[in-house]
């Protein structure tokens, strides 16, 4: 638990200057995977508590969505259909500060999902709103360990 404390720490003292400065980066070519970042990324401009960067350099926290077409088009005979969900990684982190000319992230946030077409737009908006409960309950653990920034 005492390293938990030591990440709560770190988290607390820069979170309050950087944290709520938001890159969001998408690797994936696949259609759904563009439509969840592109809400993602609307959820974050629409925000009270962050702001949206294009570059990682100045950013206090970086979401990272990878999206992979799991099927792709699959064709039987004159059959063809299309996929109609996503494989989709999330990464969080948080800069936790620069030192010799190279940036310290650390991981606060990772799950693995699978989205259907339908609820593509409705996942990147609900992301955010997941992700600052991960930040809240990291706040959390670290008030209940006497941390404090």
């Amino acid at each position: 638990m005492k390293s938990l404390a030591k990440v709560a720490f770190i988290f607390l003292c820069v979170l309050p200057c950087f944290g709520q400065i938001v890159y969001v980066h998408h690797s994936g070519s696949d259609p759904i995977g563009q439509r969840i970042a592109f809400a993602l990324k609307n959820s974050v401009i629409g925000s009270h508590g962050y702001r949206l960067v294009d570059s990682v350099d100045t950013a206090g926290m970086m979401i990272d969505l990878s999206t992979i077409d799991p099927l792709g088009e699959i064709s039987i005979g004159q059959l063809s259909l299309k996929n109609s969900s996503a494989a989709v990684s999330v990464v969080v982190t948080i800069n936790v500060g620069t030192s010799c000319r190279s940036t310290t992230f650390v991981v606060i946030y990772h799950r693995i999902y699978i989205i259907g077409s339908s609820n593509a737009e409705a996942f990147g908006k609900a992301l955010l709103a997941e992700i600052d409960e991960r930040l809240s309950e990291l706040r959390s653990a670290a008030e209940k360990d006497g941390v404090k920034p």
